[in-house]
């Protein structure tokens, strides 16, 4: 075979539901993956094949599926680890095996792609570069920077002045320490969600005074999240809701591509096939029909007011995605309530019965039966409430 993926990783954000990781690129057994779990505080934990996961073998890829979802804030890091090993053996008078010795150049191939992610997470010098890379020897306490020429690393002490003020930024100096008043910060944004101050990984309070340790910016959206908006375009990582499908890159989906695989997965999960509809019918799991390159329908929000999933009597029961109503209804015979029409007759005329002619039955003639004139349009009422448009988006 050919072996077009370059990549020889995969990093997916968990999400407390999923257990289903696709893996994009070749791999020829399952000892061949490492699988790393990376939990919030950045620790890697190595996961155990056969305990903490099992593999599916395709031809060009596979997937993962883990015993327990990854949580919010952790991550599921997918690694090729082919062993540096040739085991290809030629033996001799024996006919070429093209077949073999394909397999040994595509092996060549992988290991390389190896090597080039391992490099890839290494630092660097520029290709103009003349500069000498060697570190310095360990030196408790210092930093290593470059020297005064430029061309080569150095130990440096830093030692911060006892007092400092840096007129209104909110940084003060003082007794080698740090600190930062984000009050009097005037200049400081924030782009996604809310900041958090932590001191030794707890989060501190507003108006707890404490060490500044780490101060970190995190979006409080998940996947399969949804907000109502005023905006024509989706944000970057959402999509609007407007009944486009999903599917992988080479589906025939509206919005195809690794990126939409999280919400792909999380429709499938949560919404039967009649609200998130699967091309040619749902597989066994939803990575399969990722795989598979079979497309899944979204919701259509627009005409629609949203409504709470599940049950509360005296309500109907309602299914996640559930869709219904109509704008517009013409009643039927058996929507009516019960009742009657009053009619006009006239006194006069032969009777058995002594009630009024018009209606009595005649004992000479046989009984006829009287009709009201016709009235109303045979037209639809509208079900609408008083209502406001507006979009709404979901995140990828």
């Amino acid at each position: 075979m050919t072996v077009t993926q370059q990549a020889s990783k995969v990093t997916y954000a968990g999400n407390g539901q999923q257990v289903e990781f696709f893996v994009p690129f070749v791999f020829y057994d399952p000892e061949d993956l490492e699988v790393l779990k990376v939990t919030s505080d950045g620790s890697e934990l190595t996961q155990v094949s056969g305990i903490d996961y099992t593999v599916y073998s395709g031809d060009q890829n596979g997937a993962v599926t883990m015993m327990a979802a990854p949580l919010d804030q952790e991550r599921l890091v997918i690694v090729r680890k082919l062993p540096f090993e040739q085991p290809v053996d030629y033996r001799a008078n024996d006919p070429f095996p093209a077949e073999t010795h394909e397999r040994g150049l595509d092996r060549l191939t992988l290991l390389c792609q190896q090597l080039d992610e391992r490099l890839s997470r290494t630092f660097a010098l520029s290709r103009g570069s003349i500069s000498d890379p060697t570190l310095p020897p360990v030196s408790a306490g210092a930093l290593i920077g470059w020297n005064a020429a430029g061309d080569g690393l150095e130990n440096k002490i830093i030692t911060l002045p006892e007092e400092a003020i840096i007129a209104g930024s909110g940084v003060t100096i003082s007794n080698n320490e740090l600190s930062i008043d984000l009050a009097q910060n005037s200049g400081l944004e924030i782009n996604a969600g809310e900041l958090l101050v932590k001191v030794d990984g707890v989060t501190v309070q507003r108006g707890v005074t404490g060490a500044l340790e780490l101060v970190e910016v995190s979006s409080p959206w998940v996947t399969g999240d949804v907000k109502i908006t005023t905006r024509t375009n989706p944000d970057a990582g959402w999509l609007l809701m407007n009944g486009q499908t999903l599917g992988s890159a080479d589906s025939e989906a509206d919005h195809k591509g690794g990126q939409y695989q999280d919400l792909y997965v999380h429709l499938w999960t949560v919404m039967t096939n009649q609200w998130a509809p699967v091309s040619d019918e749902r597989g066994e799991t939803a990575l399969q029909d990722w795989i598979d390159n079979k497309t899944l329908q979204m919701s259509a929000a627009a005409g629609r007011a949203l409504i709470g999933q599940g049950a509360a009597p005296p309500f109907t029961t309602r299914e996640l995605g559930e869709t219904g109503g109509e704008e517009a209804h013409l009643l039927t015979l058996a929507e009516m309530p019960r009742h009657r029409h009053s009619m006009d007759g006239k006194r006069g005329g032969s009777q058995s019965n002594g009630g009024d002619a018009a209606f009595g039955a005649f004992s000479s003639s046989p009984n006829r039966s009287r009709n009201t004139n016709f009235t109303g349009n045979d037209q639809p009422h509208n079900n609408m409430p008083p209502f406001l448009a507006l979009n709404v988006m979901i995140k990828i």
